[in-house]
């Protein structure tokens, strides 16, 4: 299991080296505390691992609150990423990296700040909802995922397609 859990912190995804750790031994002994007491209490376990910047400490604070109130099973207003996801889905045959090809030069085009990735790992894919090698989960790769919503499943998008895809998810 990896000891880096990734987090939104305003917007942007973020990894805390230790998380997971920390929500646990704290989880007993501050379930009850107010907000300003966990925030300070976690922020000073994992400050030892991962840098906080001074002035951006409190956003960073929020965040972890956030997570502790998941890990005791409370309601969390999710937050929402500050760029546009867009995930290529497919373990790296040619068709699924043409179509990351198209995606890259279609968001150069555009100008377009989004948070790309082509997941090729197994437990990513079936994680994201793909398809697996031993035929589990439920989209046909390459598959293509922009802002969660799964856009494309077994085909190359010409680029006009990703075009009007990044358009219309983007309100352009």
């Amino acid at each position: 299991m990896s000891d880096v859990r990734l987090i939104y912190v305003d917007g942007v995804k973020v990894g805390i080296v230790g998380l997971d750790q920390a929500l646990e031994e704290l989880a007993d002994s501050h379930a009850q505390s107010p907000e300003a007491e966990v925030t300070e209490a976690l922020l000073a376990r994992l400050e030892k691992r991962n840098y906080f910047p001074p002035h951006r400490r409190r956003v960073y604070g929020r965040a972890l609150w956030r997570e502790f109130r998941r890990h005791l099973g409370l309601p969390v207003e999710e937050e929402r990423p500050a760029l546009l996801e867009i995930r290529v889905l497919g373990q790296g045959c040619p068709r699924c990296q043409e179509l990351m090809a198209r995606v890259m030069r279609v968001a150069a085009e555009m100008n377009l700040t989004a948070d790309l990735e082509h997941v090729r790992d197994v437990q990513g894919i079936a994680a994201l909802g793909g398809e697996t090698p031993a035929g589990g989960g439920g989209a046909a790769a390459p598959a293509l995922l922009v802002g969660g919503e799964l856009v494309s499943q077994g085909k190359v998008l010409s680029e006009g397609e990703i075009r009007q895809i990044l358009q219309a998810a983007t309100g352009g």
